[in-house]
């Protein structure tokens, strides 16, 4: 079957990717198109493509926010704190690199006293090799 990315198909395989269903999932549904076809469709749409990252990114928010139904879970006792460990760390995990400005790790880069980190200055030349004259300016 060949496919053609319409407007209700678009909307649907946002919609899931935002619900945070991967897109292998979403693949595998009924009448919808494969994952190669999908990602063919991204690369070769600049619009869904940059559409299709924005969804991905708010299933980072939805990852985060189970946080929240894991411990209550948890707090309820209808999750062993073992298994309320591993599916926190997996959803945390998820979170910081579907949406890594607001959940992931903060990297600093700093110097120290005997190792400063200092700006490096490049001068580039763009004229001829050798430093033979540019005899075009004249």
């Amino acid at each position: 079957m060949t496919w053609k990315l319409t407007k209700p198909l678009e909307d649907k395989i946002l919609s899931d990717l935002e619900d945070g269903i991967s897109l292998v999932k979403i693949c595998q549904k009924k009448n919808m198109p494969s994952r190669r076809t999908v990602l063919r469709w991204q690369r070769e749409n600049e619009d869904f493509g940059t559409k299709c990252a924005r969804a991905r990114e708010a299933a980072g928010d939805v990852a985060a926010d189970m946080l929240d139904d894991i411990n209550e879970s948890l707090a309820n006792g209808k999750l062993e704190a073992s298994a309320a460990s591993v599916i926190s760390s997996n959803l945390k995990w998820k979170a910081s690199k579907l949406k890594p400005r607001s959940y992931g790790d903060v990297t600093t880069l700093r110097g120290d006293k005997d190792n400063p980190i200092a700006p490096a200055i490049f001068t580039l030349n763009l004229g001829k090799p050798n430093g033979e004259a540019d005899d075009s300016a004249s």
